[in-house]
């Protein structure tokens, strides 16, 4: 085993990696991440891209570069055992497959000297289609995963978005060539759709008939006029100078 050598770990909950030249877009996080395992604890803010697909954590004391079986699943990798061979296969959307082979009592992919398959499926599908149409679709393909799988019809409707210049002609290709990917599809395709929440408007436009209210009151001798309307409540004071109906008229008026 040596730097070059990556393993594809069933019991790694993520994957790690000791040598950066097999990383690209290596940076710094706002969150760190402690790893335990054989070589101890390990903790980090650094990650990097694997094989431009996978993201994993960097620190130059690992034990190893460790690539997680499980992640890669979940990151929709297509991940098959031969066992005829003892070797495993890891394929992502648009990207070689990936041969691990045994390495002593452990699966490894030598990236000094890889050996990868290349998918017949995906060349066959490219066939049909022109170079032009091709790039397209590949670009599509680029596109949806940079955007987090948004569903295949929303993709032509942000055109309105700058650097997204694909149709929806380029999407279906791009489907019929490499199919549709794993995180675009979980989540969006259910046999039920959700029970629709009833709610009810914050302003009912209504008309009601009102009463209003009249008093007077006195404080230290200064007159007041009161009313109050219902049922708004609404309720208003004003100022009178004495008990005459010109004066009561004119508090009236001001309401």
């Amino acid at each position: 085993m040596h730097d070059f050598h990556v393993m594809l770990d069933s019991g790694a909950n993520c994957g790690i990696f000791r040598n950066a030249q097999l990383l690209t877009n290596l940076r710094e996080t706002d969150c760190s991440a402690t790893i335990s395992g054989i070589g101890g604890k390990l903790t980090t803010n650094t990650v990097g891209v694997f094989n431009g697909t996978s993201e994993v954590f960097f620190h130059p004391e690992a034990i190893a570069n460790i690539l997680s079986q499980s992640q890669e699943h979940d990151e929709g990798a297509s991940i098959n055992y031969l066992n005829k061979q003892d070797q495993y296969t890891v394929q992502h959307v648009e990207c070689d497959t990936l041969l691990f082979e045994r390495v002593g009592g452990l699966c490894s992919f030598d990236a000094s000297n890889p050996k990868v398959i290349a998918n017949n499926t995906v060349t066959n599908n490219k066939l049909k289609y022109t170079k032009r149409q091709v790039k397209k679709a590949e670009e599509a393909a680029r596109i949806r995963r940079r955007l987090f799988f948004p569903s295949d019809e929303a993709i032509p409707r942000l055109s309105s978005i700058n650097n997204i210049p694909v149709t929806r002609q380029d999407v279906m290709r791009s489907i019929d060539i490499f199919g549709r990917d794993r995180s675009a599809i979980r989540g969006k395709l259910t046999d039920s759709k959700t029970e629709t929440i009833p709610m009810e408007p914050a302003w009912k436009p209504v008309d009601q008939p009102q009463f209003l209210s009249v008093d007077l009151f006195f404080i230290d001798g200064d007159g007041y006029l009161i009313a109050v309307m219902s049922p708004l409540d609404y309720t208003a004071v004003v100022h009178i100078q004495n008990r005459k109906a010109a004066a009561l008229r004119g508090a009236l008026w001001k309401i």
